[in-house]
């Protein structure tokens, strides 16, 4: 009987750590990645070029900040996706945008359910360098931290951009 009840909650706890670890943010479509600590700012790829820089700006809505989230990998501008520079394992390796790849292991993330994008078999975070929320400051990866609010990202949709509703 006691066996039954450590097998139960042990495979109960390898569920919900599978469900709490790897997901799909919670909406559909092109999202906006605002850091948690300034929903003013959104990531922003600085053009559509193979090797652009991936850095915050403020919110405005243009392609440059709209991304989708589509089969592990976080894309832009229809066939650019979020890219690991040099495919660095370094604290501080800087983002880029590169052409999709669907063998490129440095295109791959997930979302987590604590809103963090995390580089996928690596244990990095997407990460806004000490919290500098300036314009322009490039985004990099980081070892994943619980209570690291420079992790935080959160998705959502320009207010201005949304359906009308009946």
């Amino acid at each position: 009987m006691m066996r039954s009840i450590i097998a139960q909650a042990a495979s109960s706890f390898v569920l919900l750590a599978v469900y709490a670890a790897a997901q799909t943010p919670p909406f559909n479509g092109e999202l906006l990645l605002e850091p948690g600590l300034n929903n003013g700012k959104c990531l922003t790829a600085a053009s559509s070029s193979d090797g652009a820089v991936v850095t915050i700006q403020t919110c405005t809505g243009a392609a440059a900040q709209k991304w989708t989230f589509t089969g592990g990998s976080v894309k832009i501008f229809g066939n650019k996706c979020l890219d690991i520079m040099q495919g660095s394992t370094a604290n501080d390796a800087l983002l880029q945008i590169w052409t999709c790849t669907s063998a490129n292991q440095n295109q791959q993330f997930y979302y987590t359910r604590d809103n963090r994008l995390v580089w996928t078999n690596h244990g990095k975070c997407m990460d806004l360098p000490s919290g500098n929320q300036a314009d322009g400051t490039r985004i990099q990866l980081w070892g994943c931290s619980d209570g690291n609010v420079n992790q935080i990202w959160n998705t959502g949709y320009m207010a201005s951009s949304l359906p009308p509703t009946s």
